[in-house]
C-alpha cells in the first residue's frame, strides 16, 4: 500500500465534507485541542513510525543506510569534481564549510559585474593557494559552462614548539568552536608555564650571551675552548654583597681586554640570578614550553617571537618536515645532526631540483601563477603576453607611467642583461637634471630581439600610457 504523508492523518475526518461546509467551517474546542495533540505528535521528531490513516509501520532495524552519493560538478571522466553537499547561499561565506567528499556553495551573482564576480572568491578568510591552471568545464548541476578552479588549504604557521594539541588539531569548519578550543588551549599551555617571569627573562638572558659563545663572537680572541662561566667577585661591597658576573672561561687578568666579560650589577631585579647560574652551570630544564602561537601562513615573522627554554624555534614549514623531526625525537633538523646548522646548501640543492623538475614554474608560467595568487602585483606588471611575436612582461607603476606621459623625450635602453637564459631587458628611461642619475619608468622582459618584436613593444607601451593618462602620444625618434 502507498504510504501518504504524514500530514494525511490529521486532516481525514474533514476529507468527505461538501465543499461549502468546509468553507463555513467554525473550529471548535474538539477541533482545536486536536490540533494542539497534532502540533506535539509533528514535533517527535525521533519519532520512526510511518503514519497512516489505515496502515502503521515501523522502520526496519536491519535496514542499511543509503550510500551517500557525490554529486558531479564538471563533466569528462577525468579530473572531475564532485561534492556531497550543495548549500545556495546569497554571499560566501568567510568561513566556509569544508568536507572530505565536497562542500559546493551556490552563490548568486545576479547584478554583479564580472569583476565584482570574480572578487567573491577573494572574500574567504581561509589560507589557500591555487592548483594548476584555471579551466572552462561544463557544469551539469548548474547546466551551462563555468570556470574551474582548484584550491589548497595552505593551512597555517605554528611554531617548532607547538603543543600536541594543536599540531594535531583538525577541523572542517573555522567556527566559534573552533576559536573557543583554541583560546582554551592556550589557557592550558599558560598553566602549564612554571616559570616566572624573572626566570623567563634569565633564559633569554642566558641564550642570547650563550648563542655569542657558539657563533664565535663573545671574545676578540675566540679560541674553541672559549665557554660562558658564572662567577662572583671575590671583594664585597659595603654591604657585604659579592656580586655576580658571566665571563669567558679563558679571562685572566693578562688578557682580560681580549675574552668576555660581564659584571651583573643591578640586575638583581629583573633576573632570577640563581636560576641564571643554574642555566650557566649546563642545568638545561628537562621539561620544554609549549608554544601556542598561530599565525597565518602569509606572516612576515621568522619565528614565534618567544625564547622557549629549548632555544629560539622558527616557524614549521612543512608537515613532512615535522614527522621527520618527530620520529627521531627531536624538535628541529639541527638537533638531528650539527649538519642540518647551515641551511644554505640545502636551500640550493631544493631551489635545482625544482629548477629540473618544474621548469615551466620558472618561466612565464610562474609570473601568471603569482599573477593568480597575489592580484595586488598587478598595479606593477601591467600585462603578460605569450603569442606568435614571442613572451612580453610589460611592468610600470601609475605613478611611473604618468610621469613617462610628462615627458618631452626618454631613452630606450637594451643594453642590460639581468635576467638569465633567452629573456632581455628592455627599459623605458630618462635623466632627471636635479638629482643627476637616470631612472627607469618602464621595464619590458622579452625572449625576442626583430622589428616586429620591437613594434609590439612601443604599440603596447604607447596604448597602456593612453589607457592610464586618457591622453594620446605622438612624436618622433632619434637613435645615436
Amino acid at each position: 500500500m502507498e504510504h501518504q504523508p504524514v500530514a494525511n492523518q490529521f486532516w481525514y475526518p474533514w476529507r468527505e465534507m461538501p465543499l461549502n461546509q468546509l468553507l463555513n467551517l467554525d473550529p471548535s474546542a474538539e477541533n482545536q485541542d486536536r490540533s494542539d495533540e497534532d502540533l506535539s505528535i509533528l514535533n517527535q521528531s525521533n519519532d520512526t513510525r510511518i503514519i497512516h490513516e489505515r496502515n502503521e509501520a515501523t522502520a526496519d532495524p536491519n535496514e542499511q543506510p543509503e550510500p551517500q552519493v557525490t554529486i558531479p560538478l564538471s563533466g569528462g571522466t577525468h579530473d572531475v569534481v564532485e561534492t556531497a553537499k550543495i548549500e545556495h547561499v546569497i554571499s560566501l561565506p568567510e568561513y566556509p564549510q569544508t568536507h572530505d567528499l565536497g562542500y559546493a556553495y551556490v552563490v548568486n551573482l545576479r547584478g554583479l559585474s564580472y569583476e565584482q564576480a570574480s572578487q567573491v572568491l577573494t572574500s574567504i578568510q581561509y589560507s589557500y593557494a591555487k592548483v594548476g591552471t584555471e579551466t572552462v568545464a561544463f557544469n551539469p548541476f548548474l547546466g551551462c559552462k563555468t570556470r574551474k578552479r582548484r584550491l589548497k588549504c595552505t593551512g597555517v604557521s605554528i611554531c617548532t614548539f607547538a603543543h600536541p594539541l594543536i599540531m594535531s588539531s583538525q577541523h572542517y569548519l573555522a567556527d566559534e568552536d573552533l576559536f573557543t578550543s583554541l583560546s582554551e588551549t592556550r589557557r592550558r599551555i599558560k598553566q602549564e608555564d612554571s616559570l616566572t617571569l624573572q626566570q623567563k627573562a634569565s633564559m633569554s638572558f642566558y641564550q642570547v650571551h650563550q648563542e655569542r659563545f657558539h657563533m664565535k663572537t663573545a671574545c676578540k680572541n675566540s679560541i674553541d675552548s672559549c665557554k660562558l662561566v658564572y662567577g662572583t667577585y671575590h671583594e664585597p661591597t659595603i654591604d657585604g654583597i659579592h656580586h655576580p658576573f658571566l665571563a669567558c672561561s679563558n679571562r685572566t687578568l693578562e688578557n682580560r681586554t681580549l675574552h668576555f666579560h660581564r659584571s651583573l650589577i643591578g640586575k638583581e631585579t629583573s633576573l632570577d640570578i640563581r636560576y641564571l647560574q643554574y642555566l650557566v652551570d649546563g642545568n638545561i630544564p628537562s621539561s620544554f614550553d609549549h608554544c601556542g602561537v598561530v599565525e597565518p601562513r602569509s606572516t612576515r615573522r621568522k619565528d614565534c617571537g618567544i625564547m622557549h627554554p629549548q632555544g629560539q624555534a622558527s616557524f614549521l614549514q612543512s608537515p613532512a618536515l615535522r614527522e621527520y623531526c618527530q620520529e627521531r625525537k627531536c624538535m628541529t633538523l639541527s638537533q638531528i645532526h650539527k649538519s642540518f646548522v647551515n641551511m644554505d646548501r640545502f636551500r640550493a640543492v631544493l631551489t635545482k631540483q625544482r629548477a629540473f623538475r618544474y621548469p615551466k614554474g620558472r618561466d612565464i608560467a610562474g609570473i601568471q601563477h603569482e599573477l593568480h595568487r597575489d592580484p595586488t602585483l598587478q598595479s606593477y606588471i601591467r600585462e603578460v603576453y605569450d603569442n606568435e611575436y614571442g613572451l612580453f612582461v610589460f611592468c610600470a607603476l601609475e605613478a611611473q607611467i604618468r610621469y613617462l606621459a610628462s615627458l618631452d623625450s626618454f631613452e630606450v635602453d637594451m643594453s642590460y642583461k639581468r635576467v638569465k637564459g633567452d629573456v632581455i631587458e628592455v627599459i623605458f628611461a630618462t635623466l632627471i637634471q636635479e638629482h643627476g642619475k637616470i631612472f627607469t619608468l618602464f621595464r619590458v622582459f622579452t625572449d625576442q630581439e626583430s622589428p616586429n618584436a620591437y613594434e609590439f613593444i612601443f604599440s603596447r607601451v604607447f596604448y597602456l600610457i593612453q589607457k592610464i593618462t586618457n591622453e594620446s602620444v605622438s612624436g618622433s625618434t632619434s637613435r645615436e
